[in-house]
């Protein structure tokens, strides 16, 4: 795996225009809006009898006029984002505009006990052991509800979790093929989910910490020395200069001057390139 130290803005400023794949290449429209003729997807229910509450957005061109060919509709590949701890799928705020702009459809989820995702349990610590150990059947049902929408590319799909989510999103991708690439901010992996990871050397897979987070950078170095596919990379991101201490966690760091967004959709726009860099 590789593994790379950021230390200044400029080093991820215009990641965008210098390196991210064209819209064309990834076959899809860059209109922002909702599924055209379509009523909002808010909620799933999981397999394991849990209901959590959803976003999904698509860009607006995807969906053609009535009466044309299906052959003809363009579908945009599927972003899940999932929270870390003490959080919910609002903090991923900043980064869906870049997501929809880049002609992604973006599927965002409260797990079970967070957020709104409290019918059944008013919060994680009520969970039983077993409901405690399978958010990812929050996930799976997120991405089965997402595939039966139209506009949605359903055989193209990264996932992007964030401190506790990240096994579970490994997890996800071990029980669903369609998943293509993984992005894990900071946040640790269960020896089983790890092991699925190092199985498949070719499934893309980015770790992204700040420096300063010290216990979430000795964490992903763990996973970094094992998990050591070509497409597996970790970077950690260092202090812009001086006077920024860059102790951000996981979607904490999605602040424009961290440019940790950029980097996302740019990691996340090559995983999905038909033609990927070495």
């Amino acid at each position: 795996m590789k593994v790379a130290n950021e230390r200044k803005q400029s080093n991820l400023r215009g990641i965008g225009g210098r390196a991210a794949l064209t819209l064309a290449a990834l076959g899809v429209a860059a209109v922002v809006g909702g599924c055209a003729g379509a009523s909002p997807l808010t909620s799933v229910r999981t397999t394991d009898g849990f209901t959590i509450a959803v976003d999904l957005e698509t860009p607006s061109a995807l969906e053609t006029k009535a009466g044309a060919k299906s052959a003809g509709v363009k579908k945009a590949p599927l972003v899940v984002l999932c929270h870390q701890q003490k959080s919910d799928r609002t903090a991923w705020d900043p980064v869906v505009p870049q997501l929809l702009e880049r002609g992604f459809a973006v599927l965002r989820l409260d797990h079970r006990g967070f957020g709104e995702s409290t019918k059944e349990v008013a919060s994680p610590l009520e969970l039983a052991p077993k409901p405690r150990d399978s958010f990812h059947e929050d996930i799976l049902a997120a991405i089965r509800a997402a595939s039966r929408r139209s506009g949605v590319d359903a055989s193209r799909i990264v996932i992007v979790a964030s401190g506790f989510s990240d096994t579970y999103a490994a997890r996800a991708a071990r029980l669903e093929p369609r998943v293509k690439g993984l992005v894990f901010l900071a946040g640790t992996l269960l020896s089983e989910d790890e092991d699925f990871l190092i199985a498949h050397p070719d499934l893309p897979v980015f770790f992204a910490v700040a420096t300063n987070d010290v216990q979430g950078a000795q964490t992903l170095r763990q996973h970094a020395a094992r998990i050591r596919g070509p497409r597996q990379e970790l970077i950690e991101l260092g202090p812009i200069d001086e006077n920024d201490a860059n102790d951000w966690r996981g979607t904490d760091g999605l602040r424009e001057e961290t440019g940790l967004a950029d980097l996302i959709v740019w990691k996340i726009e090559g995983m999905l390139s038909p033609n990927p860099s070495p």
